[in-house]
């Protein structure tokens, strides 16, 4: 079901999909479109799945410069409207980021958390040294 949620001065373009434990799905970017639908697919059977365009991207308003507590905001308006106790958030690449602040920012909310090859709070270079001292 696609619906549109209202915060603050931004309405963001949303869509909610299956059945299940409820996922939500954050974009990279920052300032990408949804495009997390395969993954949702994935879940499809297993998964309550919400997606959206953050604020200023795709079908959601045009948005002036904001935060990324605003982001966070953005999140919680979603997790509101459609009427969710607790979560998992999961995200890709900055999305990643996004879905470990909220966590850390609301870990009542957050049932766990799913980072998908995210990569700008922890260097995924520094692996291979990690690895060679065991």
């Amino acid at each position: 079901m696609e619906t549109f949620v209202e915060t603050g001065d931004a309405r963001l373009w949303t869509i909610a999909e299956g059945e299940g434990v409820p996922v939500i799905l954050c974009p990279g970017g920052p300032g990408c479109c949804d495009y997390l639908e395969p993954v949702a697919n994935l879940l499809q059977g297993r998964a309550r799945t919400i997606r959206f365009d953050p604020r200023g991207c795709g079908r959601s308003s045009l948005a002036a410069n904001y935060t990324f507590e605003q982001s966070l905001t953005d999140m919680e308006a979603i997790r509101t409207h459609y009427g969710i106790e607790r979560w998992v958030v999961a995200g890709h690449s900055a999305g990643a980021e996004m879905a470990l602040a909220y966590a850390l920012a609301h870990p009542e909310r957050a049932l766990g958390i799913v980072c998908l090859s995210g990569g700008r709070i922890v260097n995924d270079r520094d692996w291979h040294d990690a690895y060679a001292r065991g």
